[in-house]
């Protein structure tokens, strides 16, 4: 088989044919190409004939931007005549533009695409070093290119303020390529762009900046504020202020407004970051930059120290140190000054004004941290001294080995007292041997449960020695109350635990040490430090602490042989206890339980029934005297008021107006005070423990006696007023 190929003449012809059928027919070429041929191919098509349109460049020629930035024609990716669409082609280019984030990128980019719009054979783009103080010196284009330039246009790229920022020169080589007007109004569209996506990347920056110098202040606050102690915090101020601000050394002087002073203990020694040098020395709050800071509030930026009249050359002199920049801001806590932190010498040129913002938000921090430290010296001395103070006081507190001697030797001499009845007188016993028989109670209620008589003697010694020479919460007081519920506690067989009956009893003893024989409300209006201590039951609570800080010492702890659990159980019921002689307390107590026992509801075995029994029979205990025989009732009163009208006697030399019963001039309302204060305190508590205790009934009937008594009395004072009066 023959395979006959075609002439050259014949394919010439076919070549000429198809010329013809295209030129006359457009249409059709538009439509292929449209449909056969991809967009790769396309752009090819571009790139070449954009080649052979325009003068080549060779390799070597580039565009010379400051600091040594190149950029070649043949890296442009800006190809705007591929797209149909202009909207198209401006969403692109914008969004691609906003994604860069450096300014002389940004404007490389600028530059490639107004070489290419305009369709450009080159560009020179020209930016200012913001750090060079001289004028900007701008090539010439001679320099940059070998062949000769036929058109060239200058764009300057301006700030939204008319800033200068770059200068781009785009050029045409071949003749005949002049810049229309229609190349200028895109050139000046492209300014425009510019000063926008420009701002964009300004504000992008300082919104890092900003997010940089959060991070920076967060991490330093931070680590300040993990330390109180000052030297540290002083240390950590001064290295922050190096880093945020990029200077060598740093100082910080605290201020002393008594003597008119700055001071620091804390210098920055320089050749080691972590090297400091503890110096304490004081000057002048007038003398150097450093005191005009402190005593203006102003902020001091020194470009060049040697001719600023307020710095001291006499430091550098003694150590070779030359100072070139300070950067000097005040630190503030409630609008005064407290510190002032110099930084020294700057290793990148002169302290900015974005410095002194930088230091000016950390600053706040630092005020913070500064007077938190103070504050916390303050309190570290107070607790010492506190320390010292009860050291002190424990020993002049505490019993006596004579005393204690004196008591041992009594235990076994002295008679025996029946102790248990409510009718016991308190002044039959002198205050020595209250001490023996409270010992002797005592050992009855602990039983078996592993008491040291030792520590007892010692502990019962040093809570009579802590109680003050007042005329009814005294010593004697407390062992009357104490003797009451000894008395309960043994009359009513076992209803209340081992463990209740030690709590009961201890806190009698206890309920009222360190008494001043002032009411709480006094202590409140007073301003008394107890009462700022304790907001609510203030003596109660103090009582309690005195009795804990007792039981501290080995000596005296009555508690030493039980196990963790049991001791802090009874410490929980006495401190329930001891609150309850509030009589503030009484009347929540009271209701509660009697509406418990007026159901037939209390259960023995419920925790919050025994709790609130524990409470009203502590109650009752306190107020013994009111129970006992007239006698001893009357002689009772007669020192409470005594006590009370101390206590007026205080308000009115403060100015203040007391209760009438305070008052000793209104002596004739005691009895209708008593009649008021048994009918509706006493006779309902005693009445409520003897429905659970009957074994306590004989107080109530006490109680009613001694009640007749003073409505008696009261009736005879009414009398004699009325006569007075006629």
């Amino acid at each position: 088989m023959v395979v006959r190929g075609r002439s050259p003449l014949q394919t010439e012809w076919k070549k000429e044919n198809m010329i013809k059928f295209l030129n006359e027919n457009p249409e059709f070429l538009d439509s292929y190409v449209y449909s056969k041929v991809n967009i790769q191919r396309i752009e090819e098509w571009y790139q070449q004939k954009t080649k052979n349109t325009c003068h080549k460049m060779n390799r070597k020629e580039k565009m010379y931007v400051n600091r040594c930035t190149t950029w070649e024609p043949d890296s442009m990716k800006w190809k705007f005549n591929l797209y149909k669409n202009k909207d198209q082609q401006a969403q692109k280019l914008i969004s691609e533009l906003v994604q860069i984030r450096n300014k002389t990128d940004l404007l490389i980019e600028l530059t490639n695409c107004l070489v290419a719009v305009n369709g450009a054979d080159g560009a020179n783009l020209y930016i200012p070093d913001c750090n060079n103080e001289q004028e900007v010196q701008f090539s010439s284009r001679k320099s940059l290119v070998d062949e000769t330039l036929f058109s060239v246009m200058t764009v300057p790229i301006c700030d939204e303020i008319g800033h200068l920022i770059s200068i781009i020169d785009i050029y045409r080589l071949g003749e005949n390529l002049m810049f229309e007007m229609e190349d200028k109004h895109l050139a000046y569209c492209f300014r425009i762009w510019a000063s926008v996506l420009l701002k964009n990347i300004e504000i992008g920056t300082q919104m890092e900046h900003q997010r940089q110098l959060n991070d920076f202040i967060l991490t330093v606050t931070r680590s300040i504020f993990s330390d109180m102690s000052m030297d540290t915090i002083i240390i950590k101020i001064m290295s922050s202020a190096k880093t945020l601000t990029n200077a060598d050394r740093a100082s910080l002087f605290l201020v002393d407004m008594q003597r008119k002073e700055l001071f620091s203990r804390i210098f920055d020694a320089g050749s080691d970051p972590e090297k400091y040098m503890s110096n304490d020395i004081r000057f002048s709050i007038n003398k150097g930059v450093a005191g005009y800071v402190a005593s203006t509030g102003e902020i001091l930026n020194i470009p060049d120290a040697y001719q600023d009249s307020r710095f001291n050359r006499d430091v550098d002199q003694k150590t070779g140190y030359i100072t070139k920049t300070i950067l000097c801001m005040p630190i503030f806590i409630r609008g005064k000054v407290i510190g002032v932190v110099q930084m020294v010498n700057k290793l990148n040129g002169v302290f900015t004004k974005d410095d002194e913002e930088a230091f000016e938000a950390f600053a706040v921090y630092c005020g913070l941290a500064l007077h938190h430290a103070k504050i916390y010296d303050k309190i570290r001395q107070s607790e010492q001294k506190f320390k010292v103070a009860l050291e002190v006081l424990s020993y002049h507190n505490q019993c006596t080995e004579d005393e204690y001697q004196q008591v041992k030797s009594m235990i076994d001499s002295c008679c025996l007292l029946e102790l248990s009845d409510v009718n016991f007188n308190p002044w039959s016993i002198d205050n020595t041997e209250k001490v023996v028989y409270v010992l002797q109670m005592g050992q009855e209620i602990f039983g078996d449960y592993r008491l040291n008589m030792d520590n007892f003697t010692r502990f019962v010694l040093t809570v009579r020695k802590n109680y003050r020479n007042v005329p009814y919460h005294n010593w004697t007081h407390a062992f009357s109350v104490t003797q009451t519920m000894f008395t309960i506690l043994k009359k009513s067989g076992h209803e209340f635990e081992t463990k209740e009956s030690i709590a009961l009893f201890i806190a009698c003893l206890c309920h009222d040490l360190d008494h001043r024989g002032k009411t709480n409300q006094f202590m409140k209006l007073s301003e008394s430090p107890l009462a700022a201590l304790y907001t609510t039951s203030t003596m109660e609570h103090h009582h309690f602490n005195q009795t804990v800080t007792i039981l501290q010492n080995e000596k005296q702890n009555i508690f030493s042989n039980l196990t963790t659990e049991e001791y802090k159980e009874i410490l929980k019921i006495m401190k329930e206890c001891i609150l309850a002689t509030d009589l503030a307390l009484f009347f929540g107590n009271r209701d509660k339980l009697r509406k418990i026992v007026d159901d037939s509801a209390f259960i023995w075995e419920d925790k919050e029934h025994r709790k609130l029994l524990r409470s009203i029979t502590m109650t009752g205990a306190d107020l013994c005297a009111s129970a006992k025989p007239w006698d001893i009732q009357k002689e009772t009163v007669k020192v409470v008021f005594e006590e009370f009208y101390a206590q007026g006697d205080e308000e009115k030399a403060h100015g203040s107006e007391p209760m009438p019963m305070m008052d000793r001039e209104k002596r004739n309302i005691l009895p209708e005070t008593q009649v008021g204060f048994l009918s509706f305190i006493c006779l309902p508590c005693y009445q409520l423990m003897s429905d659970l205790l009957p074994e306590t009934t004989t107080m109530v009937n006490g109680v009613k006696k001694n009640l007749e008594n003073w409505e008696i009395l009261a009736k005879e004072c009414k009398t004699n007023e009325e006569t007075e009066t006629r």
